[in-house]
């Protein structure tokens, strides 16, 4: 993944259509259209959906716009370096949106005006952070900085803008850092609503009426609020009580889905603020009608800390909410990789020292340093023969670099998450079960009907396998985590409350052994049916064994519990198994049990999952869930 194929999908997200976003890149349709086919099999998510109207963002590409937009603007920062003269440390400004994203015409105009106050501020960094939460009006997120991308280019910003409507934003503030000649708050624009419309009668795309809709009208057709900030619902909902409008229906879809929902229904009228809509929407068949009756939204800026690019940054935003002619454009020069070799050349002593870090020949490794130094215009390595030290401007490029390969390792954790739970929906692996009565399934199924209750909106995958299996599963982000019996190597681990002792179980019918327990070392002469050792019970015997000296030879190996049940009851095998995985037949007599001793081994259940990511809120509640029901029905058992 680079900054110039990212750069290419930012672009085509702002365009109608893939033509339009070919001509503004000035590239080839066909070359566009591979590289955005390439960065959705590399990313393993859809950034476009297809219909008859042209391509659409996706729900996953809003949220990479939002992930790359801060890559862009750092690589366009690092390549202002040598532009001003100036060795001045970074400073930066930070951006917070309390709206969502929705690649609307609020979107497309704070980005401009990042890039319009560049060149006047070439050593500031300025980063826009959109609200992801759908209540922007929930506890406010800490305002200095320290959760930014810009709180790794330096330890805190000079400045934070807040966007948000009238009421989301917090009225007061701290004013120790205030500049006394700036107001805290200032009106940005007045954001008139519209009323858009799709009937089985609406054929013609993006269609904008000028005649207002009265509100007898608008009381005629199925009003509804998307999933829009609680202080707009509250606009609209007032607002239709004052017109007369008596039913006002919410949708819990985010506004940037209107383009797919424009395909799906036939019919619909939604409410929104014009600053949500964009030339995107010029090809869907809808009607847009401004409101006979006006309802007006205060978009307010709110601001912390003191920097003179602060009021230009304001006067560029609003003359860019106010023109529709304009799309962001970023050409990056450098790469993901330079900025990588750069990160690893500024944490080492010598060049040596970070081409070995980085398993790259130390030649390579100057190559790109000379080309690092030629496209920006400046000299950011001293050469001594001790090793070498950063120059001014280089200690400014190494910590773009740290937050550029901060970010990258962030974006892709956040993306392992997004395919693991993709659409609501978690995949999880799990080991075999044998018995209708086993401790595990009943717990499992428990857990299951539990989960679903909590998390209504999600679906779940559940996947049988053995350890071996489930560790490969997991590494391939192909399930979120695993129920396993044995440790992992290298594995994160959450252990489950309990264990459970191994015995030796057989048909009641083939005496095999008498009454009461069997010693651990003399089970190798019995004729077993056991599981390969991709199963962790199966391990956890051979390594106790081991120790003895002694080694399981098993007169046949399977992997299926019911399979290997079924075997029992025909010949005059025995297998191992812990004793409640086969509750029900020992309680009605057909199978009987032997715990092992000399030693005693047991199961000790566990969750795994992948060191690269942490477990999401549905994940952890299942895991706690499923913890709870195993510990109920031991502490049962054992009464």
């Amino acid at each position: 993944m680079e900054l110039k194929p990212l750069s290419y999908f930012l672009a085509t997200c702002q365009k109608q259509n893939l033509s339009a976003a070919a001509t503004s890149l000035e590239i080839a349709q066909s070359t566009l259209s591979s590289v955005l086919s390439e960065l959705e099999r590399t990313l393993e998510m859809p950034l476009f959906r297809r219909s008859y109207n042209g391509l659409h963002p996706t729900a996953e590409a809003r949220w990479l716009c939002q992930q790359i937009e801060p890559l862009l603007l750092a690589e366009r920062l690092a390549m202002r370096l040598g532009q001003s003269g100036s060795e001045k440390p970074l400073s930066a400004m930070l951006v917070k949106i309390r709206l969502r994203f929705t690649l609307g015409r609020v979107s497309r105009a704070v980005s401009l005006a990042c890039a319009s106050i560049a060149s006047r501020f070439p050593g500031l960094y300025v980063e826009p952070q959109f609200d992801l939460r759908s209540d922007s009006s929930a506890e406010a997120q800490s305002m200095t900085g320290n959760d930014s991308f810009a709180s790794i280019l330096v330890d805190r910003c000079d400045a934070v803008i807040e966007l948000g409507y009238e009421g989301s934003l917090p009225p007061q503030i701290d004013n120790a850092d205030r500049n006394p000649d700036q107001p805290t708050r200032q009106l940005v624009q007045r954001d008139d609503w519209v009323a858009v419309i799709r009937g089985n009668d609406t054929t013609s795309p993006g269609c904008v009426d000028t005649v207002p809709i009265a509100p007898e009208q608008l009381a005629m057709l199925p009003i509804s609020i998307l999933d829009l900030p609680a202080e707009l619902v509250s606009h609209a909902t007032e607002y239709c009580r004052r017109i007369g409008v008596k039913r006002l229906l919410t949708d819990m879809e985010d506004p940037g889905a209107l383009p797919r929902l424009s395909a799906e229904r036939s019919e619909f009228c939604y409410l929104l603020p014009k600053s949500l809509l964009s030339e995107r929407f010029e090809n869907l068949r809808i009607v847009i009608r401004p409101l006979a009756v006006p309802l007006t939204s205060a978009l307010v800026a709110r601001i912390s800390g003191k920097h003179e690019a602060v009021s230009c940054y304001l006067d560029a935003l609003r003359g860019h909410l106010n023109r529709d002619d304009q799309s962001v454009r970023y050409r990056p020069d450098l790469t993901i990789r330079q900025f990588r070799y750069f990160s690893a050349l500024g944490r080492a002593t010598s060049m040596t020292a970070a081409a070995r870090s980085l398993n790259l020949a130390q030649p390579a490794l100057t190559k790109q340093l000379q080309k690092l130094e030629k496209s920006t215009g400046v000299e950011l390595v001293q050469r001594k023969r001790s090793g070498h030290r950063l120059t001014p401007h280089g200690v400014r490029l190494h910590a773009i670099s740290r937050a550029i390969e901060n970010a990258v390792l962030s974006l892709n954790l956040q993306r392992t998450d997004m395919v693991i739970m993709r659409g609501n929906h978690l995949t999880i692996g799990v080991l075999p079960t044998a018995g209708s009565g086993s401790l595990l399934l009943d717990a499992l199924a428990d857990t299951v009907k539990s989960w679903l209750g909590a998390f209504p909106k999600m679906r779940l995958s559940v996947l049988e396998g053995g350890n071996q299996q489930l560790q490969e599963w997991v590494d391939a982000s192909k399930i979120g985590f695993a129920l396993v019996d044995a440790p992992i190597k290298n594995a994160p681990r959450l252990p489950l409350v309990g264990e459970e002792p191994l015995c030796v179980v057989h048909a009641a019918q083939f005496d095999l052994l008498p009454d009461g327990p069997v010693r651990l070392a003399d089970i190798v002469s019995l004729d077993l049916a056991a599981p390969t050792q991709f199963f962790g019970l199966r391990s956890l015997i051979d390594g106790e064994l081991m120790v003895l000296g002694r080694k399981l030879n098993p007169v046949v190996e399977v992997n299926s519990f019911q399979l290997c049940l079924k075997l029992l009851g025909q010949q005059p095998f025995a297998t191992l198994l812990p004793r409640s995985a086969v509750a029900d037949s020992l309680a009605d007599g057909t199978l009987v049990c032997h715990e092992i001793v000399e030693p005693q081994v047991c199961r000790r259940l566990s969750v795994i999952f992948s060191p690269e990511r942490s477990l999401s809120d549905p994940e952890r509640a299942f895991v706690r869930i499923l913890r709870d029901r195993l510990g109920d029905r031991i502490n049962s058992r054992d009464r």
